[in-house]
């Protein structure tokens, strides 16, 4: 599990590092990396949908949803991803995603204090493990939908 998660996290820590080393290429690259950073999160969601039990989708999505109105911090989400369905596929997603999210949030003030909260809020949804992971595979579908509708 905690194999899981490193993988899953040391994407946006090497997306950013790639960022750093090619930064002539970003500007020219950016609207790529926006359409790939929707269709993986586009991926994500219908994979968590997939897991979800059918008859609690749509209230956990809304709530989801509702809720990532105020926690805008699209790692929170992805820990619940990650820790809710204990999926080596999530965890490669998520790693992908964490790549391209890396290369767009390179020119970011503070951009370590940034990743170093994103790793608090990716580990602290690790509590997840103690709940029931049905609902919270749709919740987390609605909070990365949020995601993926606002503006990277």
């Amino acid at each position: 599990m905690l194999l899981l998660a490193l993988i899953a996290f040391v994407g946006l820590v090497l997306g950013v590092l790639l960022a750093s080393l090619a930064k002539e290429e970003l500007k020219a690259g950016k609207k790529y990396f926006v359409l790939l950073y929707k269709i993986l999160l586009l991926l994500i969601i219908v994979y968590l949908l997939y897991l979800a039990e059918i008859n609690i989708w749509l209230v956990g999505f809304i709530f989801g949803f509702v809720l990532a109105y105020f926690a805008r911090n699209v790692y929170l989400f992805l820990g619940l991803a990650l820790f809710s369905s204990l999926n080596i596929y999530i965890s490669f997603l998520i790693f992908f995603f964490g790549l391209v999210y890396g290369t767009l949030i390179y020119g970011r003030k503070k951009l370590v204090k940034y990743i170093i909260i994103c790793l608090v809020l990716f580990g602290i949804s690790s509590f997840v493990l103690l709940f029931d992971s049905s609902l919270l595979l749709a919740f987390t579908a609605g909070g990365l939908f949020f995601s993926l509708v606002r503006k990277v």
